[in-house]
Parts: C-alpha cells; sequence; structure tokens
C-alpha cells in the first residue's frame, strides 16, 4: 500500500493537475510528510496545514472565476461567428441566385407596382428564395406585402386635414 502511495505522488509531481483533479484529491505533500504514526501535531503546524489549505482555497477559486470569465466571453464569441456564418451562408446563395437577376428584376417589378394583399403575398416566396432574406427582413417584406407598412406611414391624404381648416375638431 506504501509503494502506491508514493508512486502516485512521483507521479503527481511530474505533470501539471488538471482542476478537477486538484479538487477531487486531497493534499498529497502534506499526507507524505506528516507520518501517520506520530501521536500529536503541534500548534504551529496546524496553523500551518490551515494557511496552507486556505492559499489552496483562494488559488482554486480564483483559477474558477477565471475559468467562468473565459467561457461566458467564448460563449459570446460563439454566438457571433454562428451568425456571421448565417449571414456568408445567405450571401453565397445570393450569389447563386444573381444569374437568373433578369427574373428577379420582374418579380420585384411586380410586386412593387401590385396592391398590397395576395397578389403580393404570392410573390413573397420566389423573392425569399431569390435573395435569399433573414426572418427579420422576411417579416418586414411579409408587412409590406400586407398593406400594414403603407399604412402606417402615409397620411390618409388631403380630406384628414379638412377639419383643422374649418375649425370643426
Amino acid at each position: 500500500m506504501e509503494t502506491t502511495d508514493t508512486d502516485s505522488v512521483s507521479s503527481a509531481n511530474t505533470h501539471i493537475a488538471s482542476l478537477e483533479q486538484l479538487l477531487s484529491t486531497p493534499d498529497l505533500k502534506t499526507a507524505v510528510e506528516t507520518p501517520q504514526w506520530q501521536p500529536e501535531i503541534s500548534r504551529e503546524e496546524l496553523n500551518e496545514k490551515l494557511n496552507t489549505a486556505s492559499k489552496s482555497v483562494d488559488h482554486l477559486s480564483g483559477l474558477l472565476h477565471e475559468t467562468e470569465a473565459t467561457n461566458a466571453m467564448l460563449m459570446e464569441q460563439i454566438t457571433l461567428l454562428k451568425n456571421e456564418i448565417r449571414r456568408l451562408e445567405r450571401n453565397q446563395e445570393r450569389e447563386k441566385s444573381v444569374a437568373n437577376l433578369e427574373y428577379l428584376k420582374n418579380v420585384l417589378l411586380q410586386f412593387i407596382f401590385l396592391k398590397a394583399g395576395s397578389e403580393r403575398q404570392r410573390l413573397l416566396p420566389v423573392i425569399d428564395t431569390m435573395l435569399q432574406l433573414s426572418p427579420d427582413e422576411k417579416g418586414k417584406l411579409y408587412a409590406i406585402a400586407q398593406g400594414e407598412e403603407e399604412s402606417a406611414s402615409q397620411p390618409a391624404g388631403w380630406a384628414s386635414y379638412l377639419h383643422s381648416w374649418s375649425g370643426l375638431r
């Protein structure tokens, strides 16, 4: 049993232990240095062990905080990179569709000159396929096709000002 303990101590000294290993194993140095047959440990030795353990806990908690901060930063980077990949994939699909530029021009002109309603909405899947729109862009285009954007941005006409000219409110 003694040989396995010293073997694990010597192997632990040759490589750097991971955070998980440090947290799960007891302090091996103090177990080897302090003989188990000693009946009494002095107060100074106990204070020294306590100080060593406190420093170890402080060091490990510092490592944990650094690791958590790094993890949070990496998660943000992952999100940004995934969004960038999606944007680039849409751009690549657009480049493939540019060959059909004349067809796209005709579809867009139809969309612009048609009145709001079901005729415009039938063109939405074609425009989406050719331009590879993002979900936000699809929503805006759908609102325009229904006529929501036009009614919100345009006043009701000159008749809406009539009541202010006549003094009626």
